[in-house]
């Protein structure tokens, strides 16, 4: 009983090593790529790095819980993608009925791929624990010390910023996002003058709002249907457009849908 115990506890301590590592360099890595652009928080973020330590931690103790390996894997890698599934659809549960069904059938036809995919995380996990305990348990300046037994750590955390760069935004991304920034400025600056035609359906709510705003960078149309302006459903549009939210202080919000050349596609108010 004990030595389960013990490897529970290192796999869930290695866990969480994983999960503070990828949910603190995802909800940091972007204020650093994009220093220059208030880009928007919800404020969740601590909540987020909190939960992320916490879902880590459970995976890692989860796949380290059974003595028979496999059984711990598996079963790690089934919650692990129901945890994926359940934030798609909460996430899509806040927009539209449409999207949640979207999202819905998406999630049913990829839940089997995404448990193929968080296998090597269980598999990891099982293994680094499994390494540890058989080491037997060092104290963290032995582990500095000896590069045996930091290098197991540090290659987990090299992982979990591999896998976190994916919501880096990327350069065509963080142009389009410069140019809503650009538009605002001038908008508020000196009205419809020096805008382009596309942006002027918002320029007057953009000129009543506040000069403090946020903009939210996103190539998932299904967030913002009601921004599209066209028959064409999220789906059809999405790998074509990215949209650009901007949020005053004021309360006003705008979003804006660019082409992947950065040109404008249509800008609308937000209720």
């Amino acid at each position: 009983m004990q030595e389960k115990l013990d490897r529970r506890a290192l796999g869930a301590a290695l866990g969480a090593v994983l999960g503070l590592t990828y949910t603190l360099f995802t909800q940091m890595v972007n204020y650093f790529v994009v220093p220059d652009l208030p880009l928007f928080s919800d404020g969740n973020a601590l909540f987020k790095i909190l939960f992320g330590i916490l879902i880590g931690a459970f995976l890692g103790f989860l796949v380290n819980a059974f003595t028979n390996g496999v059984a711990g894997i598996l079963i790690g890698s089934l919650l692990g993608t129901a945890g994926v599934v359940f934030g798609g659809l909460s996430r899509a549960a806040s927009t539209s009925s449409e999207a949640t069904a979207l999202v819905a059938l998406t999630l049913l036809y990829t839940f089997i791929p995404m448990t193929v995919l968080f296998m090597p995380l269980s598999v990891l996990l099982r293994w680094a624990a499994g390494y540890y305990f058989h080491e037997g348990v060092v104290t963290v300046g032995g582990m500095v010390s000896r590069w045996r037994y930091l290098r197991v750590i540090l290659g987990m955390i090299i992982l979990a910023v591999l896998f976190g760069s994916f919501v880096i935004i990327p350069v065509d991304g963080r142009k389009i996002l410069k140019s809503m920034d650009e538009y605002i400025r001038n908008a508020q600056a000196s009205g419809m003058d020096n805008v382009p035609t596309l942006f002027k359906p918002v320029v007057e709510a953009v000129q009543g709002a506040s000069s403090t705003y946020s903009l939210e960078w996103t190539d998932d149309l299904s967030k913002y249907p009601s921004t599209l302006g066209s028959e064409d459903a999220p789906a059809q549009v999405s790998t074509l457009y990215n949209v650009v939210v901007a949020r005053f202080d004021s309360g006003e919000k705008i979003a804006c849908i660019f082409r992947l050349n950065g040109s404008l596609y249509i800008c609308s108010v937000l209720e």
